[in-house]
């Protein structure tokens, strides 16, 4: 809950005051005119004690350019040639224009500073530090993340879309040859995106069984380890099966899927007839099952890969910090993740090099509490497919081994 400043604590008493000299029938006393008097002058007062001017310093933009090439990729997440890129693809986007007086600071400047902050989890990125270590008020690390974030979501559509029907053949061909798995366009998975704090909002439907408050965040990656679909938004205590059910995705399939193509899942996922998940028990204890889940898993390695290298970069998806009073708090949350994929998708095609992956925000689902509520004709399906991928999956498998045969 929010802490309340000195000033709202002292306009309550004074509130509390006021009425009880009335109800007293006390409104011509002194006190009565003092206390009002002094509850005005305070109303009045934005504070209490006088403010005294924050030093700041401008040091480190002059800096920044002479800094090694890895330490600017610390504070930039990125290595230069792709921060100069990523500045060609905004630096002209109408946000910012000045449209009065006042120019606005440089882009370069502007765009650093944020990403430096999608960079930071905890107190690391708390606003405070990134004024006075960035020469700026508090209220223009705002604004410099509210443009930034405008610049780079009006990018979206070029660096993360579906694959048309060419590039998912593509991807398949590539998954046919390097898995054994044809027809696949893409691998899913959730992964939780934290709060730094609990939201004011609805709080207990984001709490997970992690202890932790978090966003639900499904991606679809391809064979290149590019997201070529996102939903977010759901709580974190939603699973994964269900959150997905009510995306685009499943609920217009029709648009995404032509006839024997699927994607990957894991077994928190309901399989459908483009879905292809593993099997289940008792049905995963069969020997060829038990082996078709393994080589299953380790088709499906690269979106945990994904996760991994998401968060690495951004290690602000591990606790955003970002209060949740209303809302409308939901959307700036959602927003800056959708940038930090389209900054990730941004950062495969520039082939600038992965952080080190910390494995400690894994949130792996529990296949027990799937519920499979599909038509028959959709559930034969589903079983369908799955057969079908088994099948050349150990088909493929036994090709490429055949010592596994004598």
């Amino acid at each position: 809950m929010p802490q309340k400043s000195d000033r709202v604590v002292l306009l309550e008493q004074f509130g509390t005051i006021i009425k009880k000299l009335i109800l007293d029938g006390k409104e011509d006393s002194e006190d009565f005119k003092e206390i009002v008097e002094l509850n005005d002058v305070l109303f009045r007062t934005r504070n209490l004690k006088k403010r005294e001017p924050i030093p700041k310093t401008t040091a480190f933009f002059d800096i920044v350019w002479d800094l090694p090439d890895d330490q600017f990729r610390l504070i930039a997440r990125m290595n230069r040639e792709s921060f100069i890129l990523l500045l060609k693809e905004i630096e002209f986007d109408f946000c910012f224009y000045s449209y009065g007086t006042k120019m606005q600071a440089p882009v370069w400047k502007q765009l650093l500073l944020v990403l430096n902050r999608f960079g930071c989890e905890g107190n690391g990125g708390c606003i405070k530090r990134y004024a006075i270590f960035h020469g700026v008020s508090y209220g223009t690390v705002e604004k410099y993340t509210e443009r930034v974030i405008q610049a780079i979501l009006r990018c979206e559509g070029k660096f993360i879309k579906w694959p048309d029907s060419d590039a998912k053949r593509e991807i398949s061909r590539i998954m046919a040859k390097d898995y054994g798995l044809p027809g696949a366009v893409g691998v899913i998975d959730g992964t939780p995106v934290h709060f730094f704090q609990r939201p004011g909002v609805d709080g207990e439907n984001f709490f997970t069984r992690k202890s932790r408050y978090s966003i639900n965040l499904q991606l679809v990656i391809n064979s290149n380890k590019e997201i070529i679909y996102y939903y977010t938004g759901w709580p974190g205590s939603c699973y994964d099966s269900s959150v997905l059910d009510n995306s685009n995705l499943v609920q217009h399939h029709r648009q995404y899927f032509e006839p024997g193509e699927n994607i990957l899942a894991d077994a928190g996922y309901a399989p459908k007839p483009y879905i292809c998940t593993p099997y289940r028990s008792p049905a995963a204890l069969i020997p060829e099952n038990r082996v078709f889940n393994e080589l299953f898993s380790s088709c499906r390695v690269g979106i945990e890969h994904v996760n991994g290298i998401l968060k690495a970069r951004f290690n602000s998806l591990k606790g955003i910090r970002i209060q949740i009073k209303k809302k409308q708090d939901f959307v700036k949350v959602n927003r800056w993740i959708v940038v930090t994929l389209i900054l990730h998708n941004f950062l495969i095609k520039m082939k600038d090099p992965e952080f080190e992956e910390d494995d400690d925000d894994n949130d792996d689902d529990m296949p027990d509490l799937v519920r499979t509520n599909l038509p028959a004709d959709e559930a034969v399906a589903a079983d369908t497919l799955r057969a079908r991928v088994q099948g050349h999956l150990l088909a493929w498998h036994f090709a490429n081994n055949p010592n596994l045969g004598a």
